[in-house]
């Protein structure tokens, strides 16, 4: 029986040992050198002119590497923008703008994209899609909040209607939404039960009496609505636009740049809500 305490002690006492040396053993310090991320070479081409007499933009940057990544702007990149009876060269800007006060895009006319970027050269080209008259507005109305929300009524069209809210002459509305503005984009992609079976809920835009809606109407050519709706599969209905993912939606820009080149008519209308 003491035999047997005596060699549970000493048991008990090895383990101790045991256990202690392990710990000692395992610890060690190591130095990690994180490696700086390179940044991706891949541009990504933002290129939505239009028939409007305005400052017109095309963005170049760089593809994003992580998510919610702040884009970086390609500098120094030589952007013009061609057709049969003239040539369009672009400004450099901030932030990887390139930008003219000139072009105005005419119908029945292919325009082509050149970007020089170093050594790179990237090219697409477009015909200007067509718009149809915009549709009068509708709105429905939420008693209980006395607010009212737009009702989107466009479909059948391959467009993109970009509808902004300015509620500023109601301060107490602006106080309690923290903004006096606001704005959605709505994309036609000409097949509303498609559409509604695959996007996401948005939120809607409650507004009240006094406010004042612009709608701007973008018509777009069955190809650039094609890209559009890859767009929404891979990024609204899933993640962030060109962030990084298992497949970017291919455009129509040549030397395996991402993005897209579209020229587009534009129609306006203004309302304000009674």
């Amino acid at each position: 029986m003491i035999a047997m305490k005596i060699i549970g002690k000493i048991f008990a006492i090895g383990s101790f040992v045991l256990m202690s040396l392990l710990f000692v053993s395992c610890e060690a310090i190591y130095d990690f050198a994180l490696q700086e991320e390179e940044e991706n070479e891949t541009i990504v081409v933002e290129a939505f002119l239009t028939n409007q007499s305005e400052r017109q933009s095309i963005y170049l940057t760089h593809l994003n590497n992580t998510l919610n990544e702040v884009p970086h702007g390609i500098s120094g990149a030589s952007v013009e923008v061609l057709s049969p009876t003239r040539d369009f060269e672009f400004t450099e800007g901030a932030d990887g703008e390139y930008y003219s006060y000139d072009f105005v895009a005419k119908p029945n006319v292919q325009y082509s994209l050149k970007i020089q970027n170093g050594e790179e050269e990237y090219v697409a080209k477009a015909f200007m899609g067509t718009v149809k008259p915009i549709k009068e507005m509708q709105f429905r109305k939420h008693g209980d909040m006395q607010l009212s929300s737009y009702q989107f009524n466009e479909w059948g069209e391959a467009s993109m209607v970009v509808v902004e809210y300015d509620w500023s002459n109601r301060p107490q509305f602006c106080e309690a939404q923290q903004s006096c503005t606001a704005k959605e984009i709505i994309f036609n992609i000409n097949e509303k039960e498609f559409y509604e079976g695959l996007a996401p809920d948005k939120e809607v835009i409650y507004f009240p009496k006094g406010t004042m809606i612009t709608r701007t109407k973008y018509g777009l050519t069955n190809e650039h609505r094609d890209y559009i709706r890859s767009i929404q599969l891979e990024t609204e209905w899933r993640g962030g636009l060109f962030d990084v993912q298992p497949g970017n939606a291919v455009g129509n820009i040549s030397n395996g740049a991402l993005g897209y080149f579209a020229v587009c008519a534009v129609v306006k209308d203004v309302a304000l809500v009674d």
